[in-house]
């Protein structure tokens, strides 16, 4: 929805990178709950070992979550070599070491990025989206 009249919005760019702005209704002293659901591609990292290396949360917002819900899907077959790890925040807990992975996080400050990697096995990992 991209009705600036609205109480509660999104505004999309086009480019790259990809700008995505939620406006929300200002809130004191409440809990939300929004719920995101999207794919990302060009995460993937290949080296020594393939990783996924994720922002989450982009460094740029006004905000402060007290707490996110991370689901990561990943190939089948494909065995992280150890738990994820999360910059951003002090306090994450990673609550199905399967797959898929569910990681909750937080507090993340206002203006604080959060960013998700996970290591793979070397050649887990397929640089070529699905078709």
């Amino acid at each position: 929805m991209n009705d600036e009249n609205a109480l509660e919005w999104v505004e999309v760019k086009e480019g790259d990178p990809l700008s995505v702005k939620w406006h929300f209704t200002p809130s004191i002293d409440q809990t939300r709950i929004f719920t995101l659901i999207y794919q990302v591609s060009g995460v993937v990292r290949k080296g020594d070992m393939d990783s996924i290396v994720w922002m989450a949360i982009p460094p740029e917002h006004e905000y402060r979550s007290l707490a996110s819900r991370i689901t990561i899907h990943y190939p089948e077959g494909a065995i992280p070599v150890d738990l994820p790890s999360l910059t951003g925040t002090y306090t994450y807990q990673v609550e199905n070491g399967g797959n898929p992975l569910l990681i909750t996080a937080g507090p993340v400050e206002a203006d604080t990025p959060l960013i998700l990697t996970i290591a793979f096995q070397n050649d887990s990992l397929s640089m070529v989206m699905p078709a």
